[in-house]
């Protein structure tokens, strides 16, 4: 499985491959470190995204767009 991370504060875009469970455990804490008032306040975002190893899955720069559903 593949990750990327982004760092907002740091402007760091961050690529890697991971156990399954270490990406889905770090994407479901964005509600927390990504789209939370106090991240956006503190300017001190981290969001993940995980996606299945496919050629240029991973490839995105840009925080995503917050899930209606959180």
């Amino acid at each position: 499985m593949c990750e990327t991370k982004i760092e907002w504060h740091q402007s760091f875009v961050i690529r890697a491959c991971k156990e399954e469970g270490a990406c889905l455990d770090n994407r479901n804490g964005n509600p927390r470190r990504c789209y939370n008032e106090e991240a956006f306040r503190e300017r001190n975002r981290e969001c993940f995204s995980c996606c299945d190893g496919a050629s240029d899955c991973n490839n995105q720069s840009e925080i995503p767009e917050r899930p209606s559903r959180l």
